[in-house]
């Protein structure tokens, strides 16, 4: 018996590549993004020890900035791996449709990518607001302060860009898969079966599951997303004098709340549609198939209130980081 034991033991258990990379890939990404973030270039340890060491305020500056980059780095991280793992629920959404659904929303998905990288191109070879703004201003305030800031926004690091430029798109990029996914999501889920076909209520119970999980998981990209635009928009502030660092401070402030009320105009336009076809659907199945009880509770059990009830929760979630730029505004405004 012993021996027969000794041969069922396995040598490490099931699925245990999955907790390997649990263990370790967080520290690996960990140390990947501080390396493109807050690399301090030729010199690394001396060029710190240095500026640690020099007198005078511009030395000190040097670390404050390079604390900064950590400070975004972090928040960085946590938006990218949000980001991902809001794709993989996606991705697992969508895995699970019908074929012909399934094949109508990749396709749907590439179109809004390829728009989307015409849309970002043509931005950006205007130099249109949009880009001069949020991201050059920036780099060029970076680009004239010696040392680590310099460094960070100097172009040659890979491909010709800066590490402040990847550092910047990274979490754009992912942000912009999110919108592409979530669209994809919204058509695929808000695709109508027949009523009359057995499985429908069930089916069509599983869809409104997944469409509020991707509206939930949307929300949540987007307050990181505007957190670390916030953050990378302040990066120049504290490296300035006054008054020009209270200036870009509430400049920083004012394009977070700008981008913040766009980000969330996008996903009110990603998933009203959807949530209004699938509230369409119920209401006509309920009418075809003459269910009992009330028509709202019936929906509300659906988790299809009107949609001032949803307003009001995405409300909810994004307060903390609309309303706080907003009020900072407004005291800078009045004098405070």
């Amino acid at each position: 018996m012993m021996e027969n034991g000794r041969k069922g033991d396995r040598l490490l258990p099931a699925g245990w590549h999955l907790y390997l990379a649990a263990a370790v890939l967080p520290f690996v990404f960990g140390v990947m993004i501080m390396q493109l973030f807050a690399a301090t270039g030729a010199g690394g340890m001396e060029v710190l020890v240095a500026a640690a060491s020099a007198d005078g305020d511009g030395a000190a500056a040097g670390l404050v900035h390079l604390g900064d980059r950590l400070v975004y780095a972090a928040v960085s991280y946590i938006q990218l791996a949000t980001c991902a793992a809001v794709l993989f629920l996606y991705w697992g959404y969508l895995s699970r449709q019908p074929p012909e659904a399934y094949r109508a929303s990749v396709r749907l998905l590439m179109v809004i990518l390829v728009v989307g990288i015409g849309v970002a191109a043509l931005v950006r070879m205007t130099d249109a607001a949009a880009y001069a703004l949020t991201y050059d201003l920036t780099r060029q305030l970076l680009l004239g302060i010696e040392g680590l800031p310099a460094a960070f926004a100097a172009e040659g690091y890979f491909l010709g860009q800066s590490r402040m430029f990847f550092a910047a798109v990274m979490p754009f990029a992912t942000g912009v898969l999110v919108v592409a996914f979530g669209a994809a999501v919204g058509a695929a889920v808000s695709t109508p079966f027949d009523a009359s076909a057995p499985p429908w209520e069930r089916r069509f119970d599983d869809r409104s599951r997944q469409l509020q999980g991707a509206l939930r998981g949307s929300s949540l990209v987007l307050v990181t997303s505007a957190v670390s635009l916030m953050l990378f928009l302040q990066l120049p502030a504290p490296l300035m004098s006054a008054p020009g660092d209270g200036a870009l401070s509430r400049l920083a402030l004012g394009l977070t709340v700008y981008w913040g009320v766009v980000m969330t105009v996008t996903l009110l336009a990603l998933f009203l549609p959807p949530y209004l076809a699938l509230r369409r659907e119920a209401i006509r199945a309920h009418e075809s198939t003459a269910a009992d009880g009330d028509l709202e509770v019936w929906l509300e059990e659906r988790q299809l209130r009107p949609v001032r009830h949803h307003l009001a929760n995405l409300a909810t979630v994004l307060a903390p980081i609309l309303v706080g730029p907003v009020g900072s505004l407004a005291q800078s405004m009045l004098g405070g």
